[in-house]
């Protein structure tokens, strides 16, 4: 374990403009070790994937500010499955109930005060499965914590609806 060898390769912590000197020179001194066949390169999004992206990049904004009591669940109906609507509710019902019960308990301040900020989405990215199914996945970061939010999204009578819905 305490081979000489083995303290070359110990990691250590590059910013990210030495990390692309160091792989460029490694390229330069490798050109075959690097080919683009090693990666699976991503595809670029179709003009569907990057309407479903900006869809659900609103959505999941929107389905945070439900949790927080900003906005009420039926505005975002038309979008979703009647059972996805019911699981957003519910959620954030126990949520607000959790909240309150917590800020009334510990006196801290109410969590659904309008000075909150509001969500952010830093990164979407969608994929179609097949021609009536697309799957999206947001990053979004709601000033206290970063959230993923995954969206299944199906063509339903000519509209994009969102069928599932996963928030961790």
């Amino acid at each position: 374990m305490n081979s000489p060898a083995h303290r070359e390769h110990k990691p250590y912590a590059v910013s990210a403009e030495h990390y692309m000197l160091l792989r460029q020179s490694f390229k330069q001194a490798n050109p075959s070790v690097i080919t683009p066949s090693s990666g699976i390169p991503l595809e670029e999004a179709s003009s569907l994937c990057q309407s479903v992206e900006t869809m659900c990049s609103g959505l999941s904004i929107a389905v945070l500010e439900i949790f927080a009591g900003k906005r009420g669940a039926q505005q975002i109906a038309k979008w979703f499955s009647s059972e996805c609507l019911m699981k957003i509710k519910r959620r954030a019902d126990l949520t607000r109930r959790v909240l309150i019960a917590k800020a009334q308990n510990e006196h801290q301040h109410n969590p659904f005060t309008q000075d909150l900020t509001r969500p952010k989405v830093r990164r979407a990215h969608a994929q179609q499965i097949n021609e009536s199914t697309i799957e999206a996945c947001v990053i979004v970061e709601d000033g206290y914590r970063v959230r993923a939010l995954a969206f299944r999204v199906q063509k339903i009578r000519a509209m994009w609806k969102v069928v599932e819905i996963e928030i961790a």
